[in-house]
């Protein structure tokens, strides 16, 4: 029996039997298949193209030929079986018989292997069926399972070696990339791959053009999930919009993020969707109103810099400098409102919290350098500041006044974020 493992070594140990199986999958195909093949014909036009051209992506470097047994590095993991029984007539009998043993024992993995490999939730027996599946390939004769017979061995002895691994890109599924981290399934029942038009939906509520400088995707999945099977007209985008703040603000996916997403993708299914996600959200957090403490977070804590934004944003957040709105491009930079510089050497580090964040445009921020907050501030007209949830009692505008200051503007910014989604979500319970 296998050490049992940590979640956030699951997917690692999922990993290293599977590149172990796929291993050795490939070297009994160069062993019994391209050994005995003639040059060129292994593989169609089509997948010679298909796989020189991930040969290239993955190498940096077109070869003007690749072998049959070149080619077969780039082959998926799904297709060894079939690519074997499809040339049985070059294959002994007995090693036939062994490659359909494999179809549906593999055809168990490649669910499995897409999600480990592509960064997908795990679902709750990914584990189980792998740790059958390898001990029953072992016992398949005809094939030599060295690579995974030798993973077990070491996963029994030393199973903490699985976190010295580390999972590998894969150069040529960066062009096809889907942009959401779900299963496929989730997709291909209802015929929708991808569903980019409704993720520009959700950023255009928000005010969004780029979210990328404020967070990771992970709160859009449940989202794109919903609008995969939600009809339209039956779809809020504030609501959706509220529900992804209130997330951000409990830090949804900051902890398991992989149980998490397995609850609100069965949320997403459920007869009312955005109340279930609320129901998973209170499940953790009874009020879901800001508090100001929320707003305490430090610089790394990119949940907390979204809420920030969005509590601007319900204000309208204009630039310091333009009075303009603030758009999230590039170009945009976190600004410290009180300039780090300003502090004693020791106590810099407390100036990167979220509560002494402005937003602001990049070159704007290079303008202010280290002017005193009490000089520049007292130069941004009130409703810029007001927008940014700043207080404007000028009287805390210096540093020997920084916590006072930052109190004063955590109540603003839980103020404006509360405002926000009591709007968004007017008919729930929050």
């Amino acid at each position: 029996m296998l050490t049992r493992v940590n979640p956030s070594a699951l997917r690692l140990t999922l990993y290293a039997l599977l590149s172990a199986i796929e291993l050795d999958l490939r070297l009994s195909l160069r062993t019994h298949l391209t050994s005995q093949a003639a040059g060129g014909t292994l593989f169609t036009p089509e997948e010679t193209t298909k796989y020189a051209d991930r040969q290239k992506k993955a190498e940096k470097i077109l070869l003007s030929h690749l072998s049959d047994d070149e080619l077969i590095e780039f082959v998926d993991f799904g297709d060894y079986v079939e690519l074997a029984l499809r040339h049985k007539a070059l294959l002994e009998p007995a090693i036939v018989s062994s490659y359909k043993q494999l179809v549906t024992k593999v055809g168990l993995l490649v669910p499995i292997r897409n999600r480990v490999m592509h960064s997908r939730p795990l679902e709750s027996d990914d584990f189980s069926t792998l740790f059958d599946v390898a001990q029953a390939l072992i016992q398949i004769q005809g094939i030599d399972w060295d690579n995974l017979q030798l993973t077990m061995r070491h996963l029994q002895q030393e199973p903490q070696y699985v976190l010295r691994l580390r999972i590998p890109e894969i150069p040529w599924a960066k062009d096809s990339e889907l942009p959401h981290n779900l299963p496929l399934p989730e997709f291909d029942d209802t015929g929708f791959i991808g569903r980019s038009k409704d993720k520009e939906d959700i950023r255009s509520e928000l005010g969004l053009v780029n979210m990328d400088i404020l967070w990771s995707g992970a709160l859009l999945v449940p989202l794109i999930a919903l609008c995969a099977t939600m009809p339209p007209r039956q779809r809020d985008s504030k609501e959706l919009a509220g529900w992804l703040a209130l997330a951000a603000l409990c830090h949804r996916y900051s902890g398991s993020s992989e149980t998490a997403l397995d609850q609100d993708l069965r949320a997403c299914r459920a007869a009312e969707p955005v109340g279930s996600l609320l129901t998973n959200l209170r499940a953790v957090r009874t009020s879901l109103l800001a508090q100001p403490e929320d707003f305490g977070g430090a610089l790394a804590d990119r949940s907390g810099l979204l809420t920030l934004y969005i509590a601007c944003m319900n204000r309208g957040v204009l630039d310091f400098y333009t009075g303009g709105k603030v758009l999230l491009q590039n170009n945009v930079d976190r600004h410290h409102i009180l300039p780090r510089a300003q502090f004693p050497e020791g106590l810099r580090t407390t100036a990167d919290n979220i509560a002494n964040m402005a937003l602001i445009a990049g070159d704007v921020n290079k303008s202010i350098g280290h002017t005193g907050p009490e000089v520049y501030l007292e130069k941004v007209k009130s409703r810029v500041l007001e927008s940014q949830c700043i207080p404007t009692d000028s009287t805390l505008w210096r540093i020997d006044q920084a916590e006072a200051f930052w109190r004063a503007r955590r109540e603003l910014l839980a103020q404006s974020f509360n405002k926000y989604v009591r709007e968004a979500l007017p008919q729930r319970r929050i």
